[in-house]
């Protein structure tokens, strides 16, 4: 499946809930392009837990 209608589906089954939708879409391009790694979350407390506990 193409990474376009991955994010939508994350984002229609978050039902209105933009902050899980972030972090489901956030968690879909570490996945497709390792963003993580590239200092994208560096900033980001919440995604670095989220991250680590994978």
């Amino acid at each position: 499946m193409v990474l376009r209608k991955k994010i939508e589906q994350v984002i229609t089954a978050a039902s209105g809930n933009s902050e899980k939708a972030a972090f489901e879409v956030c968690l879909l391009l570490e996945d497709a392009i390792g963003l993580n790694g590239n200092g994208w979350f560096d900033d980001d407390e919440e995604m670095q837990k989220l991250l680590s506990s994978d």
